[in-house]
């Protein structure tokens, strides 16, 4: 892996989607709200980084699975890039441009989850959408 920090936090969201759906609900968007002002207080976007995994149930077929994994990792990943980069106190430099540094997000849907994602991966219907924060050095 080329993914390399000093320290790593791994969260379970309360995002949860209805059956075969990729669209927040309203509950779901408030707790994204919530992460991302801890997530402004806690950490600094030029040394952190996100990593969404979106996880799916049961789907009519194994490529279903995967497909719905991805867009929810995917809707929660654009949510968070839109919250955070409207909250993101940003300053100019001499010439008037933007400085501040812009978070990274990035996704990636895993299916139903399973053992590759380790023994203490959460059943699909547990969570269906985890974050990881890695922080590198800064």
């Amino acid at each position: 892996s080329q993914i390399t920090g000093q320290q790593l936090n791994f969260s379970i969201t309360g995002v949860r989607f209805p059956p075969g759906e990729t669209i927040l609900d309203q509950e779901s968007e408030q707790s994204l709200s919530r992460l991302c002002a801890d997530l402004r207080q806690s950490l600094d976007a030029e040394t952190s980084t996100l990593y969404v995994l979106g996880l799916s149930g049961k789907e009519a077929t194994e490529t279903k699975q995967w497909m719905l994994s991805a867009k929810r990792a995917q809707t929660v990943a654009r949510y968070l890039e839109d919250a955070l980069a409207q909250k993101n106190p940003v300053s100019t430099d001499n010439a008037g441009q933007a400085n501040s540094p812009k978070w990274r997000v990035f996704w990636w849907g895993a299916g139903p989850g399973g053992n590759w994602a380790g023994q203490d991966c959460p059943d699909p219907g547990q969570a269906q959408i985890l974050i990881a924060v890695l922080k590198s050095g800064g």
